[in-house]
């Protein structure tokens, strides 16, 4: 799997491993996003409560 991070740090004001650290966990949980979606096909739901918003 590739994943393409853009920020506007210099390779010496961060590393790349360093960099990859801070980006692991926000892919953990897409990861179990796209769980849900794909198994319980949260996205196609068009049920909505309180003072969510229609799409």
């Amino acid at each position: 799997m590739t994943v393409y991070v853009f920020t506007g740090l210099t390779t010496e004001q961060i590393p790349a491993v360093q960099l990859a650290e801070l980006v692991r966990p926000h892919w953990k949980i897409e990861a179990l996003h796209h769980v849900g979606d794909t198994t319980f096909t949260e996205d196609a739901s068009h049920l909505r409560a309180g003072n969510a918003p229609a799409r």
